[in-house]
């Protein structure tokens, strides 16, 4: 089991108007009171209690529990609910900007767009998408069928070339080549002129 429970503190807790309110009328003893109710919420499971939770805890300490109900009712920090609990307050909430400005504007203008591409397309559209999607996966096919076909004919153009490139140069290799004797006995060289003898 852990020994250390944390309450998380909002940092901005003193900017709400409403804890500026109570600090001017009780002062520091009116906000202790706050966080001492807030503490004692925090530990309960969904941080609401009824009125007479906090009673127990007032009775050996010098806080009186009447005034424990004049901070819960008084400031408007605290949710009341109709069954007879309360619930803190979330302090400084977010506005909404109540000011249109040119940029949500565009913004809207854009939502409003990708709605019109989300929203479910009637039987027409969906047919004319389904001819028009055919028709490209046909064409890039065919498309691709001839790039294939194109790159064959390359590869078999080069291949081809270099294999008549390096039989032109086996060729000539061989003829510039001198004839080889063989080692047991050199033929003589025949001229015109020792044929005759």
């Amino acid at each position: 089991m852990k020994r250390n429970f944390y309450l998380q503190h909002p940092l901005m807790a003193m900017y709400d108007p409403r804890m500026q309110t109570l600090l001017d009328k009780e002062g520091p003893k009116g906000i202790g009171a706050y966080w001492i109710i807030i503490e004692k919420l925090s530990l309960l499971p969904d941080s609401r209690a009824k009125l007479e939770y906090l009673r127990p805890y007032c009775k050996g300490k010098k806080l009186p529990f009447a005034y424990l109900k004049k901070i819960i009712f008084g400031f408007q920090l605290f949710i009341l609910e109709e069954d007879g609990f309360f619930s803190p307050e979330e302090l400084n909430p977010v506005k909404k900007k109540e000011k249109k400005t040119v940029k949500n504007d565009r913004a809207n203008a854009f939502a409003s767009a990708k709605n019109d591409e989300n929203r479910p397309k009637t039987a027409e559209e969906s047919m004319d998408n389904k001819q028009a999607n055919a028709l490209e996966t046909s064409t890039n096919k065919v498309i691709s069928r001839e790039v294939f076909k194109e790159n064959i004919k390359d590869i078999i153009t080069s291949s081809s070339t270099k294999e008549k490139e390096t039989a032109d140069d086996t060729c000539n290799a061989t003829l510039e080549q001198p004839e080889s004797h063989s080692s047991t006995g050199q033929m003589p060289h025949l001229s015109k002129a020792n044929a005759t003898l």
